[in-house]
């Protein structure tokens, strides 16, 4: 009776330890699981939906500051494919060939259309607006007063954007007004929604 009793004691913590192992091995496979799906979404999320990107420099002040944090929205132009445009007045990122770094500017003017500049101001010439209308208007009292550049008037071809840094005092931004020339637009990472850093200065970008 004493040795049926050890064998069913002993098969009992065989089951035991059997059940223990089985539940320890799901628990694994549990963990491993939500890893490799939170890696798969973060994953996803940076190459489809957002991206973070850390200002350098002063090229867009007063608007953005060296060391600010944004986030740029990415799910539009994966939404639109080969077919998106971004919207005037957007604030963007892009990867520059022509640099080999990337690079924040704000959209001045679209494909298609004509741009030149007087004496620091802007004039946008397309079918809406034959004679030509200021695309900085509706945020001009915070730019830089002290930008004379001036060019004649040129169309912005097929695939490719006009850009600017908000700080158009002279020397002070790379973009599309001198050097940088225009952007093709398959190079843009997507808008800078919003910054998150500073958080006191934090929230939606205009």
């Amino acid at each position: 009776m004493e040795f049926e009793s050890q064998k069913i004691e002993q098969k009992n913590l065989a089951e035991s330890s059997k059940s223990y192992r089985a539940e320890q091995l799901e628990q694994l496979r549990s963990v491993v699981g939500i890893l490799v799906s939170s890696f798969v979404l973060a994953f996803l999320m940076l190459t489809f939906v957002f991206r973070t990107y850390n200002v350098h420099g002063s090229s867009m002040r007063p608007t953005l500051t060296n060391g600010d944090r944004v986030v740029v929205n990415k799910l539009a132009k994966t939404k639109a494919g080969d077919e998106y445009t971004p919207t005037r007045g957007q604030i963007v990122v892009f990867d520059s060939k022509l640099e080999g770094k990337s690079l924040i500017k704000r959209v001045i003017a679209l494909p298609g259309e004509k741009i030149s500049m007087t004496n620091g101001r802007f004039k946008v010439v397309n079918d809406r607006y034959p004679n030509g209308f200021d695309p900085d208007a509706s945020y001009e009292d915070t730019l830089p007063k002290n930008d004379t550049t001036t060019f004649e008037e040129k169309t912005i071809p097929e695939g490719h954007i006009f850009v600017s840094g908000d700080n158009r005092a002279p020397s002070q931004s790379l973009d599309s007004r001198n050097a940088l020339g225009f952007v093709p637009i398959d190079e843009l990472v997507g808008n800078a929604a919003l910054r998150y850093y500073p958080i006191d200065e934090g929230g939606k970008l205009k």
